[in-house]
């Protein structure tokens, strides 16, 4: 996806949906090194964080470890997932 880091993926789906003007900022950097293909890629996937955060009242923080990913047919995936906002709110706040 060429983004520099998970960290940055995630500033990326935050600014999309908080309508924040880094969205277009990291949107043109993306468009310069991907393919058409691969930004539709990465819009679906950055659809698809959001959608899994939003519905099932998960961290977005959560999506930025590493370890919380993994490789399926070449595509990234979602193997570690867990962290809701109550268990953030409980014992992490």
């Amino acid at each position: 996806m060429h983004c520099d880091s998970l960290f940055q993926l995630i500033q990326i789906v935050k600014s999309k949906y908080k309508h924040s003007s880094l969205y277009a900022h990291y949107y043109n950097e993306l468009k310069e090194i991907n393919t058409e293909e691969e930004l539709d890629d990465l819009e679906e996937l950055i659809d698809n964080l959001y959608s899994l955060s939003k519905d099932f009242n998960i961290a977005l923080g959560d999506f930025e470890k590493t370890d919380s990913w993994g490789l399926y047919k070449g595509k990234p995936v979602i193997i570690d997932i867990g962290l809701s906002m109550e268990v953030y709110d409980l014992h992490y706040k």
